[in-house]
């Protein structure tokens, strides 16, 4: 509401059913990575991609991934090609949470290269209890900066600096 003095407004988040606190990422290695929400350029699909590439390797043979959302018809077909990723595509309102925790997933990314203005994604993988490594800009960095459940990446390290935080966690 333009014009209320910023001392007179507070942002309530929504509540989420079922939250757990997400595991903590060095507990035990990740094997499963998911990327989460709309498959789309802004949202990091591309930045996944070449997560992708760059960790499929003989140096990290354990690794598995799966993408949860829909969105760009030709960016889901690419990611259907990538070697050892799953496309689950789109998935109804409120179930996330349950195929989080289905699916054993160990780690969410949530690539956003633009900074979000809340990130419900976020919410409900808090709620499934799934860590999330993200850039390190918007309300997600900041909501995960001040509830923990993540790590954040500089944004200018790029695809390059997901990988080699997903890389670490993996081993």
């Amino acid at each position: 509401f333009p014009g209320i003095p910023r001392d007179r407004q507070r942002v309530i988040e929504p509540a989420v059913w079922g939250a757990r606190r997400p595991r903590r990422l060095l507990e035990r290695p990740i094997r499963h990575i998911a990327y989460v929400g709309s498959v789309q350029p802004h949202k990091g699909a591309l930045v996944f991609e070449e997560i992708v590439q760059r960790l499929s390797t003989p140096a990290h043979p354990g690794l598995h991934w799966t993408v949860y959302g829909g969105g760009d018809a030709n960016l889901l077909r690419r990611l259907r090609r990538l070697e050892r990723v799953r496309v689950r595509g789109y998935y109804k309102s409120g179930s996330l949470i349950d195929r989080l925790r289905r699916d054993h997933v160990d780690l969410a990314l949530l690539l956003s290269i633009w900074p979000e203005s809340y990130g419900l994604v976020l919410s409900e993988c808090m709620a499934a209890g799934v860590p999330v490594l993200a850039f390190d800009h918007g309300a997600v960095a900041e909501r995960i900066r001040r509830h923990g459940g993540g790590l954040l990446v500089a944004p200018e390290a790029g695809a390059a600096g997901i990988a080699s935080a997903v890389a670490a966690l993996a081993s």
